[in-house]
């Protein structure tokens, strides 16, 4: 499990491979701290299918050997069927409600937008075997800003985003 010592930091369990430590905070629970856009792909996938680690392809495709862990269960059946309930209320009235007026909407997703606007994404299930990620953001990490007087976020910008994509992809 987690570990809250006094070092202020906390891990993931070893099964979802994330080595990085992560800070102790409440406010991890409202998205991934520090996670690159693989590790944060990889931490849907017990969430779309059953509680099972499911290793997105492009490290199926790299890997000469199975990736670690694939298709273990690193997920109680109660947990992931609350985490998807979570996932599918983001759409039906939460940061991405702008997907619930589509015709097909995906399963649900999450919003990120970092501290201090610096980047803006979002985490999207198109169904139990297709996800994926939309990243807007800098590479020197300046503050992302809109044109006009509104404040920029990722519901604002990386949601409509995926909207496009997701109609792109069920065409």
């Amino acid at each position: 499990g987690s570990d809250f010592g006094n070092r202020g930091l906390c891990s993931l369990p070893p099964k979802m491979l994330y080595s990085s430590p992560l800070p102790h905070t409440p406010l991890i629970a409202l998205g991934p701290v520090g996670m690159t856009v693989v590790e944060l792909l990889a931490t849907l996938s017990p969430i779309l299918s059953d509680g099972l680690l499911s290793w997105p392809n492009t490290f199926k495709e790299e890997a000469d050997v199975p990736p670690p862990n694939d298709g273990e269960r690193v997920l109680s059946i109660r947990t992931f069927r609350i985490m998807r309930g979570l996932l599918k209320s983001t759409i039906a009235s939460g940061t991405a409600s702008y997907l619930a007026t589509l015709q097909n909407p995906g399963l649900g997703g999450k919003t990120g937008t970092s501290e201090g606007g610096r980047d803006f994404w979002f985490l999207g299930a198109i169904d139990a075997d297709r996800y994926g990620l939309v990243w807007m953001g800098y590479k020197d990490g300046r503050k992302i800003q809109a044109l006009d007087d509104k404040e920029a976020s990722a519901s604002r910008f990386a949601v409509p985003l995926w909207a496009e994509l997701l109609a792109a992809l069920l065409q």
